[in-house]
């Protein structure tokens, strides 16, 4: 099985040969968009191979135990065990617009962009522009952290928050709102800064806390 040490290290590597890979200039290279791959993922019913490529429209499920790293554009996408989400098609079939979570959990990091692109989750809609974010659902909430950029929270109780992180500022969107409250603060849990620079890396960018000036 990939640690999360050996994905960091997969990634830098990736990184360093290209800063990003989109799955239109993979299959024309004959190559899929996947950084990592362990156990087993589904995608649109089918079992990912490691020269698989995922492109927008997608169903993503991966398995217990099981995760896989990719790259759409400029964007990148790490989705943990147990994770059932749909990649929302953009202005193209090799541009995102967001995910659909049902179940699981995600980090990634998105480029810039001119219109927010949304995650939805059974609780909430998070709209997104430049940002790298860790979603996980959760029966009785979505917790969602803003690691770095700006977020639109927007809960389905019709609460809503914008949220500006340099580093880590996390909530979560209950089912059952507490003493009036949806949108409500979190710790910081189940992630790390350097899966989130090691995405960001892949698509241009470098998470706030390592730039250099």
């Amino acid at each position: 099985m990939t640690t999360r040490r050996e994905f960091m290290l997969s990634t830098a590597a990736f990184a360093t040969a290209a800063s990003w890979l989109d799955p239109q200039r993979a299959l024309a290279q004959g190559v899929g968009n996947l950084i990592e791959l362990t156990g087993d993922v589904l995608v649109n019913g089918r079992r990912l191979t490691p020269d698989g490529v995922i492109q927008t429209g997608d169903r993503v499920r991966s398995g217990p135990g099981s995760t896989c790293g990719f790259t759409i554009g400029r964007d990148a996408f790490l989705v943990r065990a147990n994770t059932d989400l749909t990649i929302t098609r953009g202005a193209s079939l090799f541009i995102a617009d967001g995910a659909r979570m049902l179940t699981g959990a995600l980090a990634s990091v998105f480029g810039r962009s001119t219109k927010p692109r949304n995650i939805t989750a059974p609780t909430v809609t998070a709209g997104i522009r430049g940002t790298g974010f860790y979603v996980e659902v959760r029966p009785e909430s979505t917790y969602f952290c803003t690691c770095f950029g700006s977020i639109d929270l927007a809960a389905a109780s019709g609460e809503s928050e914008l949220v500006n992180s340099t580093r880590h500022s996390a909530r979560r969107i209950l089912a059952n709102p507490a003493a009036g409250r949806a949108i409500v603060t979190a710790p910081f849990e189940n992630h790390e800064d350097a899966e989130l620079e090691r995405l960001a890396m892949l698509v241009g960018q470098r998470a706030p806390w390592y730039a250099r000036p």
